[in-house]
């Protein structure tokens, strides 16, 4: 199908932001599984309940998650091994994710495998500009807090799709394909 059902046999549909929305929500509610293949995730956050949270959305996925209690934990284990994706809470003490997202950026960049390793923001702050703050420490894309499990998926799909193994599509569109 074309977007969101539409045939595209003389439909002219005006596209709106809200639409797109819709049509990116109904493609992630048609998804009732996706797993991935060996995929290594560090999750850095400090905060007990989000670690807890996350680690059980992400497992549920197959995704092997390493957790770092703040942005110095992140840099070491980063340091010792390769991940697939980051997810880097901004706000941690002793080093934020700001800047540990900065420093593995420079280790990324003395390295001569030229990796670079996507690094997705937790962040409670979904203010106007914050946005920049993330992209300007090398981060490349951000979840605003609470995180929900839809919106996690389509990150990881967004990111990872070549190590999806098994989009499991709901019964009541079984036969239509999602498009992410």
């Amino acid at each position: 199908t074309l977007l969101c059902g539409l045939s595209g046999e003389g439909d002219f549909p005006l596209i709106t932001r809200h639409l797109i929305r819709e049509c990116e929500n109904e493609d992630v509610r048609h998804i009732e599984d996706v797993r991935f293949e060996a995929t290594q995730i560090l999750l850095a956050e400090d905060n007990p309940t989000n670690l807890l949270v996350a680690t059980t959305m992400l497992e549920k996925m197959n995704c092997m998650v390493t957790p770092a209690g703040n942005g110095h934990e992140a840099v070491k284990l980063v340091k010792q091994r390769q991940f697939d994706l980051i997810f880097m809470d901004c706000n941690m003490p002793e080093m934020d994710g700001w800047e540990a997202s900065k420093t593995i950026r420079k280790i990324e960049s003395e390295d001569e495998d030229d990796v670079h390793t996507p690094i997705i923001a937790f962040t409670a702050h979904a203010m106007k500009g914050d946005d920049t703050r993330c992209f300007d420490a090398g981060m490349d894309d951000y979840l605003p807090k609470p995180v929900n499990k839809g919106e996690m998926q389509r990150m990881l799909v967004k990111w990872l799709d070549h190590k999806i193994i098994s989009p499991t599509v709901s019964s009541d569109n079984a036969t239509s394909t999602p498009t992410l």
